[in-house]
């Protein structure tokens, strides 16, 4: 699927949200069209620091943020769409307060570290 980051530097969101994408398809064993996570909500939500549309992000960061547990629920892109701006703070926190369901598997978190 093509998508466009627009005039936002958020090109790790984007990577970091396909590679999950596709772990999170092949740990439940489904087509890898199935799920379509929320660049939004990692890029401009989750993550701390958040990614700037002028910097973007460094993919080690990123990934070491995953890598420590420290993303709890991860919506789909129907829900919290990718807009190419940073969301506002009403947004995240409706986020952050489980209004949107979560698609990550519940699974003990070392299971995906392999």
């Amino acid at each position: 699927m093509l998508q466009d980051q627009g005039t936002c530097s958020s090109c790790v969101g984007f990577a970091v949200t396909a590679a999950a994408e596709a772990a999170v398809n092949v740990f439940k064993q489904q087509n890898w069209n199935r799920l379509s996570l929320s660049e939004q909500a990692l890029s401009f939500c989750t993550l701390r620091p958040r990614i700037s549309c002028v910097s973007g992000a460094s993919y080690d960061a990123v990934v070491q943020f995953l890598d420590e547990g420290r993303v709890a629920q991860w919506p789909t892109r129907n829900c919290f769409p990718y807009l190419g701006a940073a969301s506002s703070s009403e947004a995240c926190l409706q986020l952050n307060s489980g209004l949107w369901s979560s698609q990550l598997p519940e699974v003990p978190w070392q299971q995906w570290r392999g």
